[in-house]
């Protein structure tokens, strides 16, 4: 439905889509349903069904790339080589779940998450469980918290990505 003007419009939107393919990432069923202005896009949600992860939106997301974003994105026990291959070939497996929360601008986002992955592997070595907490503001990555356990051995961390420097 949309209502309004050309200059100005208002409307609502649902739909559902069956057994496709975003990226790299297969799924079986998606759905939206959310409404908008001229300015922006309210996912009240938006679930992506990849069997056997899930991977769900909701929030509110600016037209243009100044405009403010508020939005969390989940993901609930999906595979992390699904997960990793749009964007790198990094040879990583496990079950992934997490919560992020995002807002800023597209230009200038901020985002709050943590994630666990769990029973994969990272260049061919086993990983029990990889737990990270961490945040961007001004591009800088923080991480608040990063645990990873596996051969009956865990290793704890924090600290900071700035562009492509580390310091753990």
């Amino acid at each position: 439905h949309v209502a309004g003007s050309p200059e100005s419009p208002v409307g609502d939107f649902s739909f559902g889509v069956a057994n496709g393919k975003i990226e790299e990432i297969p799924f079986e069923s998606g759905a939206v349903k959310g409404s908008f202005t001229k300015n922006q896009v309210h996912l009240e949600d938006a679930i992506l069904n990849t069997k056997p992860g899930i991977y769900s939106a909701t929030g509110d997301v600016g037209i243009g790339a100044d405009d403010p974003m508020h939005v969390k994105v989940s993901v609930d026990n999906a595979r992390a080589e699904s997960l990793v291959k749009p964007f790198s070939d990094v040879p990583i497996t496990g079950w992934v779940s997490g919560n992020a929360w995002i807002s800023g601008t597209r230009n200038d986002p901020v985002v709050d998450g943590e994630a666990v992955l769990r029973e994969g592997s990272f260049y061919g070595e086993l990983i029990s469980e990889l737990s990270v907490k961490a945040s961007l503001r001004n591009q800088i990555w923080d991480v608040e918290r990063i645990s990873l356990s596996g051969y009956d051995s865990e290793v704890h961390g924090k600290g900071r990505i700035v562009g492509d420097q580390l310091d753990f």
